[in-house]
């Protein structure tokens, strides 16, 4: 496993054992002594000007994955998770500005809407958002940001056990949908 996931499990795995202490399920036991492995991990973004490039991409011979490269741009626009995104609503947009309840966080979130995502909103929303997976979802903006042109080669490293890892793919290869703690800047297309 990589050492950020091994270190996610042993945290899970602290906030039950404090859970079943709190509950006098077992005895106290000291974990100060328990060190979580974690790393930096590289990151892999894509720049103003290829958004720009997927948004204004003609997929004229290809509807059907129009919604999936709006959603992408939405998304990155907004900084919404896949979950949030996906389960917007029209009401979501008042006087241009989005507000949505995040899922993960329950928390309220008022996001300012740029001119290019008010047009996506609304132009998605003249149907319902179709229920999509984030498998499918991942494949689809990977094959779109192909045809975008986003295909030079991107290395990637992290550590597996005790071995450093280097994984090199075309950029389109890495593209997923935004995660928590991705950081959004001002674009221009």
């Amino acid at each position: 496993m990589k050492v950020n996931t091994i270190g996610k499990a042993i945290k899970q795995l602290r906030i039950f054992i404090k859970d079943c202490v709190k509950r006098k399920i077992i005895p106290s036991i000291d974990l100060s002594d328990c060190k979580i492995p974690e790393e930096e991990a590289d990151a892999i973004y894509l720049t103003c000007e290829e958004i720009g490039q997927i948004y204004h991409l003609d997929l004229s011979e290809h509807p059907e994955l129009i919604t999936y490269r709006d959603l992408f741009v939405l998304s990155c626009l907004t900084g919404l998770r896949f979950s949030d995104f996906t389960a917007l609503e029209p009401e979501d947009l008042q006087q241009d500005l989005l507000y949505k309840k995040q899922e993960k966080s329950v928390h309220w979130v008022v996001i300012p809407m740029r001119k290019e995502a008010k047009e996506i909103f609304t132009r998605q929303f003249r149907e319902q958002i179709q229920r999509i997976s984030n498998v499918k979802f991942n494949e689809k903006i990977k094959l779109i940001a192909k045809m975008a042109g986003n295909g030079y080669a991107v290395k990637f490293s992290y550590h597996k056990g005790n071995n450093m890892i280097e994984e090199k793919r075309p950029k389109w290869g890495w593209i997923t949908s935004p995660q928590p703690g991705d950081h959004f800047v001002q674009m221009n297309f």
